[in-house]
This record gives C-alpha cells, structure tokens and sequence, in this order.
C-alpha cells in the first residue's frame, strides 16, 4: 500500500517541472539575496541584546487569538505582512529592502514549479513549538485546513484556494487556479499554529488563554485589557537563522494599553513609554516641545521614507457622466490651492503627489516615455497629453502661497465654460 502509494505519487509530480530548490521566492524576477547570505543589509546582526522595550496602544484587547474574526487581539502575537510575530511564525519570512519576496522562516527551502500551479515547502527539522514540541509539516496542513471553515476571512480565502498533500517533512500545495501570482507568498506568510494543542472546535471563539507558538518570546505577564509582556525564549529554535539575525534584541517587550490618543502621548511624554511614531505634520509641529526633549531625555527625529509614497487626494470617478470631461477634473484640480492648504493645515511639511508611484522607479514623473512606451501607447496616443509623454508634467501650483488662487480659478473658470457650465 505505501509503495503504491508512493508510486502514484511521484507519477503525479513528474507532470510538473520544478526548479532546483531555492532558499526563497520572489514574484518578479531574482531575489536580492543568496543562499549563503548572513542577515539582512538594514539590520545590525551584533545589536545589543537585554532591556526592556515598552510600547503604548490605544482601547483595549479581548483575545490572543489573531487569526480569527472575533474579538480584538493583542499585539504582536502574528506575524503580520512581514511574516514576523512573536509568536506564532510563518513558512517564510518578507525582507524590508525588497518587493514581494520571502525567505525560508520555518521552511529551510521551496519547489516552486515554473508554471506556478503549485509549491512544495520542505520544514526545517530543527523547528520547535515553545514547549519544545517538533513542528512538522502536519502542523501546516492542520493550520490550512483548520483556516479553511475557522479562520479570519484573508486567511481563509488562501486556505481554500489549494489543495495539499504531505510527504515526511514536506508539505505540496497545488493551486486551484494560477491567475493570482502573488498565492505562493500568501502561503509562505500564513501563520502556522500547533496541532498538538488547538483544538479545532474552538478556535473561533476569544480567550486569553496563553499561546503555544514556535516564535521567539512567550508572553510573560498579563494583565486582561490593560497590558501584556513578552519575554524572549531562551530556548528559541531559529535564533541563528539568517532572517532572524537583527532582530527580536529585547529581553523584554511590553505592550501598555491606553483609553485614548492623548494619554498614550502623556505617557510618552513622562517616561512610561520608550518610543512615540509621529505621523501628523501638525502634532509634530506643536506638541514636542516638553521637558524631556528640552533636557536629552527624548530625542526627536525625522526618517527619510525611502518606500514608494502611496498618495492621499480625491480620485474623480469617471464613470459618472461629469467627470468624463478632462476639462471638468482639470478645472477642480486647478481650483484646488494644494500651497496653502499645505502650509497652514500641514505646517509645510507635505509634498504634492505628482505620481502614483511617487518615490518609485515606476513614476514617469521626469522621464520621458520610452520607445516601447509609446509603441504600446500607440493606439491612444492623440488622447495623451504632450507633458506626460515628455515626463514634464507636474500638479497646478499658485507659485507662492497665497489664499486667493485668482490666476489658477481664471483658468478653471474657461475650462468650464468651454464645458457648458455657467
């Protein structure tokens, strides 16, 4: 029977042609680092290790289970995007520096075949759960399958979209359909949970009962709503990983729950909390100016943010009939005083998105169209502007800040009067 089975198995996956096993995958293209690679470029592999880091958050928690719709959970108990949680990890790991790649975590290695139709991640044998039980690939297979008719809604939209099988160690998911290019990283960054202690019948419902992950810290102190602490596990199976090196420096990582906004900020401002992210041009104008900063207690900061920008606007939906006429957006682009609204309501610290994808190399903000560009442009050319193909265009501007936009609303004024507006 297992020889048969065997059998049909392998007759099955030599259909497929696979790549040799790689350390990781990438949606597009080559990944940024090899095999042997040590750690990350952005991380310091010999930071400081000890310490307690105390953070603040907002409201309250209800529940440490993450992976469900019920309740509010507390933080970092998943990995999130990035594929990194405190406790409960996942197959791989997503470096910082580059797009849509991932990096063995729990996997030492991925077969992803070339048609994209399914993927093998191979576990590593040296995986533990904190209460030093093996993690296996029957872990895997239990966490899609419990994700599947338990899990939170995200989850389980990937679950159901493959099928899987186990082989030792290994565990094959085959894709149901290969339109979405992006299912073999959803998988990697699914956070695994351990068989051996859930139990499936009531996993979608809240607890506080302490979790069993496979990640780096176990919570160490609660209490319900109000604050959590993870201490870090000196017994942690993958603190010599390449990914892992960097990170997880604390010995001690606490979460301090606040009512609001203003009395997390207070706590920062005494002491009570180790770092405060400021991402309000007005507050970060105003409200530091207390005493810890005045003394050196507290430094103040600005990051260059090196990812693409993303854009904050209004998007005029074409579909309706008005705003099918370019001469109707343009006249309210025009008629929109982006200086001023920017130097009294942002202190000056905002810049006009002139792309999509501005702060990216996909912004043609300054470069002009390619040959291929405008060969695949071709058929719609006479609709597109001359600045944009030049890559000279940029956003209206009143030129100096002035609260009376008259030159721009004059030219907004014809436009819609050409519109047949009056």
């Amino acid at each position: 029977m297992y020889s048969f089975f065997t059998s049909v198995l392998l007759a099955l996956s030599s259909s497929y042609a696979f790549a040799a096993p790689s350390h990781g995958i990438s949606m597009h293209g080559e990944l940024k680092y090899p095999k042997d690679f040590t750690h990350f470029d952005y991380v310091n592999p010999n930071a400081p290790q000890g310490g307690k880091l105390t953070l603040s958050k907002t409201g309250t928690f209800t529940t440490f289970n993450p992976l469900v719709l019920k309740g509010t959970a507390a933080p970092g108990i998943r990995g999130g995007s990035y594929g990194r949680g405190y406790i409960y990890e996942s197959l791989m790991a997503r470096s910082q520096d580059e797009a849509f790649s991932l990096y063995g975590l729990l996997a030492k290695s991925v077969d992803l075949s070339e048609d994209r139709s399914q993927i093998t991640f191979n576990i590593r044998d040296e995986a533990r759960w904190s209460d030093g039980h093996p993690l296996t690939a029957e872990d895997v297979a239990f966490s899609v399958d419990l994700y599947k008719t338990k899990g939170h809604p995200r989850l389980r939209d990937v679950a159901k979209a493959v099928t899987h099988t186990v082989s030792g160690n290994s565990i094959t998911f085959v894709f149901k359909n290969t339109e979405n290019r992006e299912l073999p990283l959803l998988l990697g960054l699914m956070p695994i949970v351990p068989k051996h202690i859930i139990d499936p019948y009531f996993f979608d419902r809240t607890t506080l009962e302490i979790p069993v992950g496979s990640g780096p810290y176990v919570i160490s102190r609660v209490q319900p709503g109000r604050q959590v602490v993870y201490k870090k596990n000196p017994n942690y199976w993958g603190k010599d990983l390449a990914v892992n090196k960097g990170h997880y420096n604390f010995q001690y990582i606490k979460y301090e729950y606040f009512r609001d906004h203003n009395s997390s900020f207070e706590s920062f401002k005494k002491g009570i909390v180790d770092f405060w992210f400021e991402s309000s041009p007005s507050s970060w104008a105003t409200r530091f100016n207390f005493s810890a900063l005045k003394s050196g207690q507290a430094k103040k900061e600005e990051i260059a943010i090196k990812t693409p920008a993303g854009m904050n606007g209004i998007v005029f939906n074409t579909r309706i009939p008005k705003f099918k006429d370019i001469r109707v957006r343009k006249a309210l682009t025009l008629a929109f005083n982006a200086d001023w609204v920017n130097k009294n309501l942002y202190w000056g610290k905002l810049e006009r998105s002139q792309s999509f994808f501005s702060r990216s190399y996909l912004s043609s903000i300054g470069k002009p169209a390619s040959d291929t560009e405008i060969e695949l442009l071709e058929p719609r050319l006479e609709s597109i502007s001359s600045p944009l193909l030049a890559g000279t265009f940029r956003q209206p501007t009143t030129g100096k800040v002035v609260a009376n936009n008259r030159k721009n609303l004059y030219k907004a004024f014809k436009l819609l009067t050409q519109a047949g507006y009056k």
